[in-house]
């Protein structure tokens, strides 16, 4: 019972997290997280606007209790604005999308 109960939670769980994930129409075609950015750009066309900036990667140390610097990510901001739709955000993280959102 015990096993059932786990696995109906579990379920429930990833079944919210997907309900949660965007994706955005663009003509004929729908992306979401999945796509690449090649097939972003070739399905919607450039962003109207893109943010980029670089983040310091950081992973910490037990023994000295610091947080130490082991690289750096670029962190892209997409924003889609079309005609008759809502404005979306493309979330992008060294080259790969991460999510995609719908601003309100």
């Amino acid at each position: 019972m015990r096993a059932l109960s786990f696995c109906l939670a579990t379920w429930a769980f990833l079944a919210s997290s997907a309900a949660l994930a965007e994706s955005m129409r663009c003509d004929q075609w729908v992306v979401d997280e999945t796509a690449t950015l090649e097939e972003l750009v070739d399905k919607c066309g450039p962003p109207t606007s893109k943010t980029l900036r670089t983040e310091d990667v950081t992973t910490h140390d037990e023994a000295t209790g610091k947080d130490e610097k082991v690289g750096t990510k670029t962190v892209e901001r997409w924003l889609y604005r079309r005609m008759r739709s809502e404005p979306m955000v493309v979330h992008v993280v060294d080259g790969k999308i991460q999510s995609i959102e719908r601003l309100q």
